[in-house]
């Protein structure tokens, strides 16, 4: 038996001793390669068999209908794709929010919140042009087959809304058009996170406070 993980860190003391055995020096090569390979197949191998699992799990909980237990519950319900539309019409549309606190709620406030304000959250000079354009007297009812995501049900189905997006741009660019995504693999980017606004240090102690002692004095 070889110790992989010391081959694929020393080839040449791995190829030197092949040598002296009579042996081709580059099987240390083929053996990492192979080794990876193989490792990377029972990787995948185990992640289809966990999926297989949970989909097996999901499909047993189903089966036992309205009475079954909670440990048997799937997790969560889908809905992501229809979670602004449900705060609009209940928000908006029905006087409970304003216009303004939605887009404080959806936009602006997550934006400061990881520190990505003002690239995100405000539309201004400078900012990126991320931009979900709504017609507020739009009604939709929602169906699964109107979904985009892997699952095979929505928990909202036949529900009447009233304010729907009828096009969003990223950056820019319209990746939705009303009827379907526009959007391509890789036009994505990874933002950096700053500080939100209350967690930039001051520069100031809290009152009563010596740095130097670490304790609260009077």
């Amino acid at each position: 038996m070889f110790d992989i993980k010391w081959i694929r860190e020393n080839p040449e003391d791995f190829d030197k001793g092949m040598t002296r055995r009579g042996l081709e020096p580059q099987s240390a090569a083929l053996i990492a390669l192979d080794a990876t390979r193989r490792d990377a197949q029972t990787k995948s191998q185990d992640i289809q068999a966990e999926r297989n699992r949970l989909s097996k799990e999901i499909g047993a909980a189903k089966a036992k209908g309205e009475d079954a237990p909670f440990k048997a519950i799937p997790n969560g319900v889908p809905g992501l794709e229809v979670r602004l539309p449900l705060l609009f019409s209940e928000g908006v549309d029905k006087g409970r929010i304003s216009l303004e606190q939605f887009v404080a709620i959806t936009a602006t406030n997550p934006a400061k919140i990881y520190g990505l304000y003002p690239r995100k959250g405000t539309i201004a000079v400078g900012s990126d042009a991320d931009i979900a354009i709504w017609d507020p007297d739009l009604e939709v009812t929602i169906s699964h087959e109107m979904m985009h995501d892997a699952m095979d049900y929505t928990p909202y189905e036949g529900r009447r809304l009233k304010g729907y997006p009828v096009t969003t741009l990223s950056r820019g660019i319209v990746v939705w058009d009303g009827k379907e995504c526009k959007g391509v693999p890789g036009y994505g980017q990874f933002l950096r996170c700053d500080l939100p606004g209350p967690a930039v240090p001051r520069g100031e102690f809290v009152a009563g406070f010596d740095p130097e002692t670490g304790t609260f004095v009077d």
